[in-house]
């Protein structure tokens, strides 16, 4: 069996890889930080860098955050950071295709 992993850099260094989608993704359906960083384990603290991460070197934001209140805060992803979740999901199915491929020329040679 392969196994590998995708991740994107910028020139700034990494920014963009399984957990920071799926930290995407638990916004889209939660509506919420804490919630989203709840549900995948995660401090509030280190969800929020990661969204400040990858809004500070995205070309546009990925997350809008509106503080709490009453009712508390909302958290949504902008079409943008839908077009990157969908993309990177592609680029994963793809990956995960092409190492599928190659598995059986590996077990030919190592075992």
């Amino acid at each position: 069996m392969i196994n590998a992993r995708i991740w994107v850099e910028n020139k700034n260094g990494v920014h963009l890889g399984e957990g920071r989608i799926s930290l995407l993704k638990k916004i889209g359906i939660h509506g919420s930080l804490s919630q989203a960083a709840e549900a995948m384990g995660l401090s509030y603290r280190k969800a929020w860098n990661q969204i400040h991460e990858m809004n500070t070197h995205s070309q546009l934001p990925l997350v809008h955050l509106k503080t709490g209140g009453k009712g508390g805060g909302r958290a949504t992803i902008t079409p943008e950071a839908e077009k990157l979740i969908v993309l990177f999901d592609e680029l994963k199915e793809a990956h995960l295709k092409f190492i599928q491929s190659k598995e059986n020329e590996f077990a030919a040679l190592w075992s």
